[in-house]
């Protein structure tokens, strides 16, 4: 009994011990915890955040506000405590990409902008957070333009963008495909001495009936950065169909014949007055005895 009580005492100091350890102090300098994202924590950015996250940083860090992360030493804690939310958005932009110890450095895995989206998301759990506005006098900022169309010919959509009406060269260009379950990321590709970037398209996905798709395009050069959605017809048309149809002689799409109505709804009466033939004599032989 003794030996049992002293295991799990000693398991119970191992884990609260896990549970504490990663609050040892990670010091980062003033002039890294004054760095700030250039691009605003907008929804787009919250949800790319969000899938960047359940994919590489959940399985140590667990769901955001439950506390269930890895039993480790140093414990990776939960973002949305203020272990996390105290700090700067350029000490936790830093840490990331960093790493420590059991935690890898990112900075071989994401770009910056990806960072941001994690931290991006971070901060959609605190009601308080306010994003730090840059400061961008004296700094050159584009004004991008994008046009966006599919080419049938190389099965490809082809964004054109433009800096004051003139070609880009340069510029960071993601698309997305637009479903109901999150966004697609066709591919992450630099614009051209043109100024256009290329995406291939699947061409075996389905579109709606007229074969038309939803895709997000986002593009960033510097310290500016665009949006745009566009509905583009570039997909096989898709056509719902009767999954039974033709199957049986009744699912045709016309009414049920008169006989088939007869026949199911005899036998439903059939069945309920056996049921309640049964009942009724139950009843009367629990009366008799």
């Amino acid at each position: 009994m003794l030996l049992a009580f002293r295991i799990l005492l000693a398991m119970g100091i191992i884990i609260i011990s896990a549970k504490t350890q990663g609050q040892v102090e990670w010091p980062v300098s003033d002039s890294i915890s004054e760095i700030i994202s250039f691009s605003e924590f907008d929804q787009d950015r919250i949800d790319e955040g969000r899938i960047i996250y359940n994919r590489s940083c959940a399985s140590c860090h667990g769901n955001p506000g439950q506390a269930n992360y890895a039993i480790l030493i140093p414990s990776p804690g939960d973002p949305v405590d203020a272990r996390f939310q105290d700090q700067t958005d350029g000490a936790l932009f830093h840490k990331i990409q960093a790493g420590r110890e059991l935690m890898p450095a990112f900075s071989t895995v994401f770009g910056d902008d990806e960072i941001w989206s994690i931290i991006a998301f971070f901060r959609s759990f605190n009601p308080s957070y306010e994003q730090p506005k840059p400061d961008l006098t004296g700094i050159y900022i584009p004004e991008l333009t994008l046009e966006t169309s599919f080419d049938p010919n190389i099965d490809k959509i082809v964004v054109k963008v433009f800096d004051r009406g003139l070609p880009a060269e340069g510029v960071n260009v993601k698309a997305y495909l637009i479903g109901t379950f999150g966004n697609y990321l066709l591919d992450d590709v630099i614009s051209n001495e043109n100024g256009i970037s290329y995406f291939h398209v699947d061409d075996q996905m389905p579109g709606d009936s007229e074969g038309n798709k939803e895709v997000l395009i986002r593009a960033k050069m510097g310290y500016a950065s665009i949006k745009q959605t566009e509905t583009i017809q570039m997909l096989k048309p898709f056509v719902g169909k009767n999954p039974i149809s033709g199957r049986h002689i009744w699912s045709t799409g016309n009414k049920a014949p008169y006989w088939l109505y007869f026949a199911f709804f005899g036998t439903l009466f059939l069945i309920w007055g056996g049921v309640i033939y049964v009942i009724v004599g139950l009843s009367r032989l629990k009366k008799i005895q």
